[in-house]
């Protein structure tokens, strides 16, 4: 379930859960969850939200299959939970890493030093820019494989 609240008029038109796989395509528990938002403006919301502590011994587990992947969005994170907003052009705008150590998502990749608590960095005429975290987490950001973000 996603809730909204709002005003006069929802900034969300649409929500749909995506199905997560492992890197070697198997099907991850209903405890891992991914959910695109279609918003009123056109641009869209990736949420990857993995079952870190897997009370139920579910399998297959972030702890046995690092890198978490959703087919669609062309994403691939290495970590607990990751949002990403794309343009309504299908340009990558924003991103936020908890708790991981990578992240892909179409042509941008994130690798980041350790697994830190918390990055958020926004694209703006090519270049990352870091919104929130510590500059020294940031190992690299690279957009169509050329490097992005300068400390």
């Amino acid at each position: 379930s996603v809730l909204e609240p709002y005003g006069s008029s929802p900034a969300i038109a649409a929500v749909r859960r995506l199905p997560l796989r492992t890197a070697e395509g198997q099907a991850f528990p209903d405890s891992f969850a991914a959910a695109e938002l279609c918003l009123s403006d056109g641009r869209f919301d990736l949420f990857i939200a993995a079952d870190a502590e897997n009370p139920l011994s579910l399998t297959p587990s972030l702890a046995a299959s690092k890198t978490i992947v959703q087919k669609e969005w062309g994403a691939a994170l290495t970590g607990e939970l990751a949002w990403v907003r794309r343009s309504g052009a299908g340009e990558i705008e924003r991103a936020v890493l908890c708790r991981a150590e990578a992240l892909r998502v179409g042509d941008l990749a994130v690798r980041l030093d350790g697994q830190p608590e918390f990055v958020e960095i926004t694209i703006r005429n090519g270049k990352a820019v870091l919104v929130s975290g510590k500059p020294d987490a940031v190992r690299e950001i690279t957009l169509k494989g050329q490097p992005i973000w300068d400390r």
